[in-house]
């Protein structure tokens, strides 16, 4: 029932879209863009509304589910613990895919570091910030460990540390690994993207020199990206 209430409710909100795609040869490029806006802002504000009504739905019955049980300390504990890893990890997402953006994007466009960088930077950081909230059972048992007094005979290590440190290690080195190859990703398509420039056209002396700066920048700038995730795996 709710699916279906989603899907009708998604299907309306690309209807100003959709309209506006319509009229595209009927009026002006200042209205078309202005309605395109429009319908662009009205299916991402659907999307967010379900997303958000989803959240809500679950959040709620199980409040509920752990009310009723008596354990409504637990659920509080565990959900504030998923908000703060979640803004947490965003933050660091965004800012670690933003500044890398930014630079990436300048030396292919200005257009696209101006207008493109913050959004997509935005968008990439508001997925990863899931992965840091999934890590609060890790995070609360590393945090209320204890030694357990039993060593282990290669290493000499506490058991403890492979039950409540190491998942949360493991878990942590992932999740960087992931930010820093989507990031890689990207920083290596604006390199291609200037190769392209060069091999499809004959710039000038100037625009030639630039190309070839950004070319270097960027290079640069990968094999550092390149050389993080074998650092933490290392």
């Amino acid at each position: 029932m709710f699916a279906l209430l989603g899907i009708i409710v998604l299907a309306l909100g690309f209807i100003p879209l959709i309209r506006a795609l319509a009229t595209r040869n009927k009026v002006d490029e200042k209205r078309f863009r202005r309605r395109l806006r429009g319908g662009l802002i009205a299916v991402i504000a659907v999307i967010l509304l379900i997303i958000a009504f989803n959240v809500f739905a679950n959040l709620y019955t199980e409040f509920l589910w752990f009310r009723n049980l008596g354990y409504q300390s637990r659920f509080l504990t565990a959900l504030r613990f998923e908000v703060i890893l979640y803004f947490a990890g965003f933050a660091a997402a965004f800012l670690f895919i933003y500044l890398n953006l930014r630079h990436a994007f300048g030396r292919v466009n200005l257009k696209l570091r101006r207008f493109v960088s913050f959004p997509l930077s935005l968008g990439i950081a508001l997925l990863l910030g899931i992965g840091t909230s999934g890590m609060w059972q890790r995070f609360l048992l590393f945090f209320n460990q204890v030694r357990s007094g039993v060593a282990d005979p290669i290493f000499g290590k506490s058991v403890s540390f492979y039950l409540f440190s190491l998942p949360l290690y493991s878990s942590l080195v992932g999740w960087l690994i992931l930010t820093f190859l989507i990031t890689l990703g990207i920083v290596a398509a604006c390199l291609y993207a200037l190769f392209q420039r060069g091999a499809s056209a004959a710039p000038s002396g100037g625009m030639e020199q630039d190309r070839q700066g950004g070319i270097r920048a960027l290079t640069g700038q990968l094999m550092l990206l390149m050389a993080l995730p074998l650092f933490l795996l290392a």
